[in-house]
């Protein structure tokens, strides 16, 4: 008691930890006194301390630190106001000011509606002189639970924040300053805010100015709770898209906001940024942003909009060409743009370890080739033939596209063979060999079965007594080999020994196993008979007389 009766506090204080433990009451006692000073510093020698209130507030600590006993909270928070109040009017704020926050902070506790004049002015003061941390403490005592009054505090600190972001200064001060009022932005709405949208805007305009986005990002980080994060995240991900979509490449077609989104992201420069977008993007539309890049690229070969195809391949996506040239194969609309396609995604662009790929793309740029041969060399094919076999060549063999759109049969071997060689791009020895070697066994094949049915019908021909056939619509051997005094049946029997013998000539460059199979369809039609000739004649007889006979009802 003498200590305390002195003003000596420190000694005091060390006496406690002895006193607390005693027996005989003396321990609630000494809680006792303690209380009384905390409640009560005013009339006690303070001035060591510096204030009653920093008095109070230290035997607080001491009460605290040796014992279990506690203050109620509402007393402890009017002595940290108190504190503070001091602390503000070290700082220049007057005695007016001062009482009437002092009349607020009661008023909010008794749940009265004051004006919150005084309170804002405070917090402005306290931003002007550059002390954000005080002004945020300020601001935290009179945040009450419906957080009324902390938006309209709020509101004060975007207000001064707008005023300094309106005059944007280049200097290391001016920058951390707006870094450290950002980071004590008090917050207390989950609701979306316009003001604080605003504010958002501001910042992300100035982002690639005297401020870093990274550093904003952090200023809005708040112990378990993300709300300002995501506010500024949002209005960032909505004037980034705004902004790509005013500065998308022009496309003659009108693709939906996805897709032109996709395709200005992918022609962007500033990767880091476009990345950050892709991510952000995904997480708001649920894709995958490989799946957007194939939908959108399938959406430009479909209108044709190879130059931006081009674009948005030239980047990090190049990889996904020869992909996207199997999936949009059947988008061509002509062999035109097919050939333009894989110019683009075939023939221009290097390796991506996708060997598999490169052999199937070639194998539709051969393909192309044929089809192309075909309309060149049999101009009445219908557009519609043309577009059915472009879309299914990887489906077929050269030999099948050649006889489905050309007669095959007419043209000289050696033509069909020589197109077959053609090499369509650099391919390895292996698979472009195999192939070429392929087409090339198919169509010899094919050359043995055609000689071998001219055989035969030649040799049909040859009892069926026909007067008005001179030439036959087959090719005939050189006038060398066939002597023109010779008769008829004796022409038709050099006939048939030339067709035989081109049919074994042909029937020896194959493979055996080939040629096994060959014979087998050449020996089955030995067991053709007269009958099965005529027959065939007599129904196209009697077709061409049913059409006759219906064109004269009619």
């Amino acid at each position: 008691k003498r200590c305390l009766q002195h003003g000596e506090w420190e000694l005091a204080s060390a006496c406690v930890p002895q006193l607390v433990n005693s027996v005989g009451g003396l321990s609630e006692e000494l809680q006792d006194i303690i209380k009384a000073i905390i409640c009560h510093p005013y009339r006690l020698k303070w001035g060591p301390i510096g204030s009653p209130h920093k008095l109070a507030w230290f035997w607080l600590q001491v009460l605290e630190k040796w014992t279990k006993e506690r203050i109620p909270p509402h007393i402890k928070q009017e002595l940290e106001f108190l504190l503070l109040l001091e602390e503000l009017g070290s700082e220049g704020l007057t005695e007016t000011h001062l009482q009437e926050l002092h009349e607020a902070f009661l008023a909010l506790r008794s749940e009265e509606r004051r004006d919150d004049a005084a309170v804002k002015s405070s917090i402005q003061t306290l931003l002007e002189k550059k002390k954000p941390r005080l002004a945020q403490t300020l601001a935290h005592f009179f945040q009450d639970q419906s957080c009324t009054e902390g938006r309209a505090l709020q509101h004060t600190f975007i207000q001064h924040l707008m005023k300094k972001l309106g005059k944007p200064e280049g200097r290391h001060e001016w920058v951390e300053e707006i870094y450290s009022v950002l980071s004590l932005l008090p917050w207390c709405s989950p609701r979306s805010d316009g003001q604080l949208e605003t504010l958002c805007e501001t910042l992300w305009a100035a982002r690639d100015g005297p401020l870093q986005e990274e550093r904003i990002l952090g200023s809005l980080l708040r112990p378990r709770c993300d709300t300002l994060l995501s506010v500024y995240c949002s209005t960032a991900l909505r004037l980034q898209r705004d902004h790509l979509l005013r500065n998308a490449p022009e496309t003659r077609a009108d693709l939906p906001e996805a897709e032109k989104l996709t395709l200005s992201l992918c022609c962007h420069k500033d990767r880091p940024s476009t990345w950050k977008t892709i991510f952000f993007e995904c997480l708001n539309s649920g894709k995958h942003f490989l799946e957007q890049v194939l939908i959108t690229a399938l959406d430009l070969i479909k209108h044709e909009e190879f130059s931006q195809l081009r674009r948005l391949l030239q980047q990090e996506f190049q990889p996904l060409s020869r992909l996207l040239l199997l999936l949009g194969w059947t988008h061509c609309q002509s062999l035109t743009s097919a050939q333009v396609l894989l110019s683009i995604l075939h023939k221009d662009q290097a390796s991506a370890n996708d060997t598999v790929l490169q052999e199937f793309c070639h194998l539709l740029t051969s393909q192309l080739g044929i089809l192309e041969w075909c309309e060149a060399n049999n101009p009445g094919i219908p557009e519609e033939a043309l577009l059915a076999q472009l879309h299914t060549l990887e489906n077929h063999s050269a030999l099948y596209v050649l006889h489905s759109l050309t007669p095959l049969a007419r043209y000289e071997e050696h033509r069909i063979i020589e197109l077959l060689q053609l090499p369509s791009l650099p391919a390895t020895v292996e698979t472009g060999g195999l192939g070429v070697e392929r087409n090339v066994v198919l169509f010899q094949g094919f050359c043995a079965m055609k000689y071998a049915v001219y055989a035969l019908c030649v040799n049909l021909h040859k009892y069926s007594n026909c007067s008005e056939c001179e030439s036959l619509q087959h090719p005939h051997p050189s006038e060398a080999e066939m002597d023109q005094n010779k008769t008829s049946s004796e022409g038709c029997s050099l006939t048939f020994q030339h067709y035989l013998s081109e049919c074994q000539l042909y029937l020896e460059t194959v493979p055996a196993m080939f040629r096994l199979e060959l014979l087998e369809n050449i020996f089955s039609l030995l067991f053709l008979s007269t009958s099965d000739f005529v027959q065939q004649q007599q129904t196209e007889s009697n077709t061409e007389t049913d059409a006759h006979s219906e064109h004269e009802s009619d």
